[in-house]
């Protein structure tokens, strides 16, 4: 809800969920109030490397806020340059061009207190004249109203991008200091307990390499993949150009859906109809069969829960027992991470084919044996997967507090 004072010219207005106590309006400021812009160094090729630290697009994305320490590049410039093109603590930077139009305008705080940084040609610095709460004005700009006001001033054709005289012309909402440094404290505490949750998973991430690493490298044994499922071959992929091809009922999968899904495959992001099965080399893969990528993101193994057909980038493959399914998947977990590269290092692209899926050594072991060795991994993967659900909870609850939290 948006009011006006026609007194004093101040538009006010207030969020959908707020701490108690807290009942003032907020006031819509422009941004050039509280921000100077400049667009940052194109240096050459030889000043990279040494000096000063140098913020990147790669810095506004990979932190949650950005420090000394945390930036990578180093750039050497002098004196006059560092100061004409200063970062210091509550100065604002913005990404100025992306592939995609989402990611247009994303911005992080700089919150070093003890060191001036500088800032490369694909960023605009927002230099701090106004008065706010850096990590308040932080989170701010990475709610969904802000991102849409932002997306809305990106343009361009192969690539997106926003300028400062777009950017100036943008208006936010700002409670009084003290709602803004209770605002920024919660979604400060929210954002360690998301980084402390990310490090538990990578720690039993860890300890399952080291599992899957000591279970195979001992074993002495080996036999030919092509030598344990009943049948394997690739699929493929029918002529884009049909319309009557795509957007049917069964599902296609393609190597997305294994990086975004994992281990099981239970929905794809595409579908083909009958026609495009029968006019292409695709077939129907029935469901917990193995599935290995051998294009591209080479080595990536899933198992299907679902019936579906493939691209010609995969490599489907039959077994006669869930057991195998199992073992497999996992072998070739650890074959991607170690060994991998030697099938790749003959070629000139980095793909394989399934005469080389068929010919990978894969450990042969009593069915007892891999049973063991499987139950175990399977126990890890829940215990992974279970904290990957707190994760994904308390990121859901950032995203809602996003939304109502900020006007």
């Amino acid at each position: 809800m948006i009011k006006d004072d026609f007194l004093s010219g101040i538009f006010y207005s207030v969020p959908n969920l707020r701490f108690p106590n807290f009942c003032t309006p907020w006031k819509i400021i422009p941004i050039s109030n509280l921000l100077q812009f400049q667009n940052g160094i194109n240096g050459s090729p030889e000043q990279y490397g040494k000096g000063v630290k140098f913020i990147s697009v790669g810095d506004i994305l990979n932190n949650i806020y950005i420090t000394y320490d945390n930036i990578k590049g180093l750039i050497d410039i002098d004196e006059k340059t560092l100061n004409n093109y200063s970062v210091t603590y509550g100065d604002i930077l913005f990404q100025r061009s992306s592939e995609i139009i989402n990611d247009i305008g994303r911005t992080n705080v700089y919150l070093d207190k003890n060191n001036i940084a500088t800032f490369g040609g694909f960023v605009i610095r927002g230099k701090r004249i106004g008065q706010y709460n850096p990590v308040f004005f932080n989170y701010l700009l990475k709610s969904p109203s802000s991102r849409k006001s932002i997306i809305r001033l990106g343009a361009g054709a192969q690539h997106y991008n926003i300028g400062q005289e777009n950017i100036k012309t943008l208006n936010f909402c700002f409670p009084d200091e003290i709602e803004q440094a209770k605002i920024a404290c919660l979604f400060s505490k929210i954002d360690e307990r998301i980084q402390i949750q990310i490090k538990i998973i990578d720690d039993y991430s860890s300890v399952k390499d080291y599992i899957i690493k000591q279970c195979f490298q001992k074993c002495k044994e080996y036999i030919n993949l092509g030598n344990l499922f009943k049948y394997g071959k690739a699929g493929g992929t029918p002529k884009s150009t049909i319309k009557e091809f795509y957007d049917g009922n069964i599902p296609f999968m393609g190597i997305s859906d294994i990086t975004n899904q994992g281990k099981y495959i239970s929905y794809t992001s595409k579908n083909i109809t009958q026609k495009g099965l029968i006019n292409s080399s695709a077939w129907l893969v029935p469901k917990n069969s193995l599935i290995l990528s051998m294009y591209a993101s080479v080595g990536l193994p899933a198992i299907n829960k679902i019936p579906l057909a493939t691209s010609q980038a995969m490599m489907s493959m039959i077994f006669d027992n869930d057991l195998d399914v199992e073992f497999v998947y996992y072998y070739l977990c650890y074959f991607k991470k170690s060994k991998i590269q030697s099938l790749l290092e003959t070629g000139t692209q980095s793909n394989i084919n399934a005469d080389t899926v068929k010919s990978i050594k894969v450990p042969k072991l009593r069915a007892d044996e891999k049973e063991k060795i499987t139950n175990i991994f399977i126990k890890v993967d829940q215990l992974i997967n279970n904290e990957k659900e707190i994760l994904n909870s308390l990121q859901k609850q950032k995203n809602f507090l996003l939304k109502n939290m900020f006007v």
